[in-house]
């Protein structure tokens, strides 16, 4: 909906914990998803599953899950596993869940990189200056 009312005709999604799910399953079903980041995923969170959307998703992927949420680290490992191409996994340790994991880990910097090669749309320059809110 965001998309049709902005009039953009290619985005990026970035999701943490359901948000991921419901993320990568609307990029995989809509056209005009350019790239899909998913911080702590899950097969299947209060009945949105992945796995399918995983197989079917045709947009680069970067997935970051932190190893003792156990239930994403897991599933993010199956659903790397199941996307095609353009994919990318980071496993961190005891960074929390979601959003969590961007303090005290490299992956802001990590997404923001990924998002510049993945999704030309974004300028390099805003790249470099970035601030992701959750880590402030």
């Amino acid at each position: 909906a965001a998309q049709k009312f902005l009039g953009a005709e290619n985005i990026s999604i970035i999701g943490a914990s359901i948000g991921g799910n419901i993320a990568l399953n609307y990029a995989a079903s809509t056209s005009g998803v350019g790239a899909v980041a998913l911080l702590s995923p899950g097969e299947d969170y209060r009945g949105i599953q992945t796995e399918q959307a995983a197989r079917e998703i045709k947009a680069p992927l970067f997935i970051a899950a932190s190893e003792e949420d156990s239930y994403a680290a897991s599933s993010s490992e199956r659903l790397y596993q199941l996307a095609k191409s353009g994919k990318e996994l980071k496993i961190y340790k005891n960074a929390g869940h979601g959003v969590e994991m961007l303090r005290g880990t490299d992956l802001q910097s990590a997404l923001l990189e990924w998002l510049g090669e993945n999704f030309p749309a974004v300028i390099e320059e805003n790249i470099t200056n970035a601030t992701l809110p959750a880590s402030r």
